[in-house]
Parts: structure tokens; C-alpha cells; sequence
């Protein structure tokens, strides 16, 4: 009898995309989904769950979401001390999923060590990423690599006390949209009051958790920050796939492999050109 698990399809363009290099028959990872799972096991996924809480939390924190109790997936792993931290099982994947995650975690290299670290020799992380020009970031500066290497010198386990306070004073809506698409006619208008920006930031100072976008990218800057990571020996993953910006987000699949060239000029002028809303 031929037992060989059947791979489930991608249901829409979206999907297509964010499984773009996975072969979707494998044992996936999915991080943080919440109510939102990209891969989920009732259509036939064979996938673990990491979130930074339990289910029981997940579905007290939701039950007032029409829809999501029935779409939240059983928690594996609750990361409380970091990724790889919280699994310690070394290439137990053959792709891991984060749809909008990595613009959160503090540290980025050390999350993306992480990944590789969880990752068979083949595997794949494929990541939905928020483009900082047609979200709430729009006025916010794109992050480089020396913001990176600043952060992974300083171990961060939180986001930095400064950057809640650039996300809440500089956090914008269009519309009273979180995110939008190239063209949306509204003007940008600022999404939180000067007052909101200094208690969240006091937050912050005393030492609690404030869960903000650490990190803001366009395609072009984090092509470019990959490739850079990559030959600085900081990483031993490649950019393998990548779809340009869909409404507010873009998808990237890295697999294990350094990159030995890249053509920096190019990814520098296409830096250039996208750091504002076109």
C-alpha cells in the first residue's frame, strides 16, 4: 500500500506564493500563527505549531475574534526563551513558515540562526513580510545592517526602548487601514497621539515586553541585507525565491547555502529607489 503523504495545495495566488520552494508533503514548522494558520492541519499539513503562548491563552485572547476559536491550531512549542530555545530538536524541519514574524523578533540574526539551526541540510524558511511603504511604518526609517549587527552585539531579548518610541510617534494609517496597497489615495495621517508615544515608551524604559515592528523592509533592503549578512559570515542561509510586493507584503524563501556573490550596486540603486511609497 502506497502510505506516501499527498502534498495539499495552495488555495490561492497568496499561498502560491508563500509555499513558492516548499515541497508541502514534508514536516513543516508554522511560527505564530495565532488564528491565522498559512499551513493548517486540517487541511492535511503535517506541521508543528511555536507560538509565544499556550493554546488556552491563544483562545482566551480571541474568543471575542468571530471565526478564530475554530481556526487556532494546538501550540506545540511556547517560545519563552527564543526559537531554537524553545524546540532544541537540530534539523528536525523540512520548511518552516512566518507570516509577518520577522519584522517583530528583536534580534534578527539570532532568530534566523535559529531557523537555520531547525532546518534539515534542504530546508526551506519561507517568510511573508510586511513592505514598510504601504503599512504603518511608511514614515519610519528602513532598517540596515548596522541596525542588525547592533542588536545581535547587544543580545536583545526585547525591542529596543527607543524603537517603541519611533513606532508610536511615527506610526501612521491611511484610511484607518494598518496597511494598504501602491496607489491607495488616502493621505497618511498619524495613527497615535504624542501622549500614547510616552506612556508605551515609559513602558518600554521600565522594562516590559511592548511587541512593535523592530525591523522595517522593502524587498530591495532585504535582498540586500540577506546577501550582506551572508558573505559577512553572520549566515549560512541564500535568498532561493522571492515575489515583489502584493498589496502591503512580499515573500522571500531562504534555504541553507551561503551566498558567494550577489550584484551589490544593483540591490543598492533598487534600495534607492524604494524607500518611499511610489
Amino acid at each position: 500500500m502506497d502510505t506516501q503523504r499527498s502534498a495539499p495545495g495552495p488555495r490561492n495566488d497568496r499561498e502560491a506564493k508563500l509555499f513558492q520552494a516548499i515541497d508541502t508533503s514534508g514536516f513543516g514548522l508554522e511560527l505564530g500563527p495565532s488564528f491565522r494558520p498559512a499551513a493548517p492541519r486540517a487541511r492535511g499539513f503535517n506541521i508543528e505549531i511555536a507560538d509565544h503562548v499556550c493554546t488556552d491563552d491563544l483562545r482566551r485572547k480571541y474568543e471575542d475574534v468571530p471565526g478564530a476559536l475554530e481556526n487556532i491550531e494546538e501550540v506545540d512549542y511556547v517560545l519563552t526563551e527564543g526559537l531554537y530555545a524553545g524546540i532544541r530538536k537540530p534539523e528536525r524541519f523540512d520548511f518552516i513558515i512566518a507570516s509577518h514574524v520577522i519584522e517583530h523578533v528583536p534580534d534578527l540574526i539570532q532568530f534566523l540562526r535559529d531557523c537555520e539551526r531547525l532546518l534539515k541540510p534542504d530546508g526551506v524558511l519561507s517568510l511573508a513580510v510586511p513592505d514598510k511603504r504601504y503599512c504603518f511604518d511608511a514614515a519610519r526609517s528602513t532598517s540596515t545592517l548596522g541596525n542588525v549587527l547592533r542588536a545581535h552585539e547587544q543580545k536583545r531579548v526585547k525591542p529596543d526602548p527607543y524603537d517603541v518610541l519611533d513606532q508610536y510617534l511615527n506610526g501612521v494609517t491611511k484610511n484607518r487601514l494598518f496597511g494598504w496597497h501602491k496607489g491607495y489615495e488616502f493621505e497618511h495621517e498619524a495613527l497615535y497621539t504624542t501622549e500614547e508615544a510616552m506612556y508605551w515608551y515609559g513602558k518600554a524604559l521600565t522594562g516590559e515586553y511592548i511587541d512593535i515592528h523592530c525591523w522595517q523592509f522593502t524587498p530591495s533592503t532585504f535582498g540586500l541585507l540577506i546577501s550582506e549578512l551572508s558573505q559577512l559570515g553572520h549566515l549560512d542561509l541564500r535568498i532561493a525565491a522571492s515575489h515583489d510586493t502584493t498589496d502591503h507584503e512580499f515573500f522571500v524563501s531562504l534555504k541553507k547555502g551561503n551566498q558567494t556573490s550577489f550584484d551589490r550596486d544593483a540591490l543598492l540603486r533598487a534600495a534607492i529607489f524604494q524607500t518611499v511609497d511610489e
